[in-house]
This record gives C-alpha cells, structure tokens and sequence, in this order.
C-alpha cells in the first residue's frame, strides 16, 4: 500500500502507509524515517507524517519524539508521527544483524525497544484493589493518603500529568519509608507472571537494567552513569522473581 503522496527527499527511508485520517479530514498517511543534514543544525533524524502534498506533513527530530512518545499516545494529532513510530521501529529491527535483547549486557534507557521498562508506558496496573492507566499514575497515588487526591491522580489523562498531580498533593509522611517497597509492589502486578509484560521482562536476559536519564533523578536512575537506580534495582529483582517463578502477585509483604 502506498506510498499516496509524493515526496522527494534522498534522506528519506520509506517506512509504509496507512489509509487513515484524523478528525480533521487529513490522511491518508506516508511514513518516513530520515536522517536530515541541515548545515545550520547538522544531522539530525526525525520521523515523517505525510499526509499531502506540499508542506502539508508532520515531523518531529526522533529524539523529541522518543522523550514524549507516550504523551503522544494520548493526544491528537499526535497518533499520526505514534504510527510512523511502530514503522520505524520494524524498520530497525529489520536492519539488525541482532535484535535479541539477551546478548545486551546493559539496558541504560527505558524507550524505544525498552519503552515497556518505564513507569510511563501504557499498561494497566491495579494497586490497592484500584486499576490505574499506568504504573506512575499508582506510584503518584500511593504517595497521598486523601480519597480525592488519590482519585484525582487516578483520573489524570496521562502519566506526565498525574507526575505533576503527584507533586501537588499532600504527601503521607512516611513516603519516604515506603516508597520503594510500593514501587516493588506495583511492578510486581505490572509484570505478572504468564503475561506478556513479564516475557519482555524474560527476555531482556541478564542485561543490567538501569534507567538513565538527563533530568537529574538519581534516586530512581542514573544521571552521567551516577545514581542509586532502585527502578532499575527493582526491575531486576523481579525479573529474578519470575525466573525463579515467585512472581503471583502484587499483594506481598514488605
């Protein structure tokens, strides 16, 4: 299928189509991976939705659109560059000699192939007998003991803004006490044994797991290869837990 519209660029990889449309007409859509070479920027790769001819597309520098994929994913017109995304992935993995995770000795960046590892990926979790979008929104819950903050946290529409809810609520105070014995609890349910969450964990091997990061949290991750990383520590104890197959439920002791 495809491509519907023209477009002439030699840095441009062709990725595929979709005969789909967004609430304002627009569509179908050509996808496009390429590596631009601006002399005032320098090279750069950015993800294409072509929707006519033109200037009538959307593109975004990848590494934009990895930091924000999962905001995307909740937000029109951003499905559109979501689905140039999952092209561009099996575009990747097509052009790799070794797509198995299990030969990576170190795993130091939750996106892309290893979106599945952070907090912010889209995959229900239940918590405290209550179901959340994702596995942040439980985490930034759990940090208030008030219903009406816990429920307003809850419904936040993505897991950026219930981070940001999460911050303006009435902490409980002894969170610092327990906040990793939570988080241990919620990816535990996260990553339930016989799912498929917990075969990619399976499958990262015995890669280190760490969550590196340019935003300075060195509690959870590391900063320039500097960080206590107990997300990362966390990730790995369960992944033990389910080799070992202990891994039932996210009701367990601290």
């Amino acid at each position: 299928m495809g491509p519907f519209h023209k477009h002439d660029c030699s840095d441009c990889q062709y990725l595929g189509s979709e005969d789909i449309h967004n609430k304002d007409g627009s569509g179908p859509y050509d996808f496009y991976h390429c590596l631009s070479r601006g002399k005032a920027t320098g090279p750069y790769e950015t993800l294409i939705a072509r929707y006519g001819e033109g200037n009538d597309y959307t593109s975004d520098e990848l590494s934009w659109y990895l930091a924000r994929r999962n905001e995307l994913l909740v937000s029109l017109p951003g499905w559109g560059l979501h689905k140039a995304y999952e092209y561009h992935l099996k575009y990747k993995e097509s052009k790799m000699t070794t797509v198995n995770p299990q030969f990576k000795t170190l795993i130091n960046s939750f996106d892309g192939l290893y979106d599945f590892l952070s907090n912010f990926s889209h995959d229900k979790v239940k918590y405290e007998g209550i179901i959340y979008n994702t596995s942040e929104h439980a985490y930034q819950a759990a940090k208030t003991n008030d219903p009406k903050e816990k429920e307003y946290i809850r419904a936040a529409h993505s897991p950026f803004v219930a981070k940001k809810r999460g911050r303006e609520a009435t902490i409980r105070k002894d969170w610092d006490s327990i906040r990793i014995s939570v988080m241990r609890k919620i990816l535990i349910d996260k990553f339930k044994s016989g799912s498929s969450l917990a075969q990619q964990l399976l499958d990262t091997g015995n890669a280190k797991l760490e969550e590196g990061n340019d935003w300075g949290d060195i509690f959870w991750g590391t900063c320039n290869g500097k960080g206590q990383n107990w997300l990362g520590k966390i990730l790995m104890e369960v992944r033990d837990q389910l080799n070992a197959g202990s891994n039932k439920s996210s009701e367990v002791s601290e």
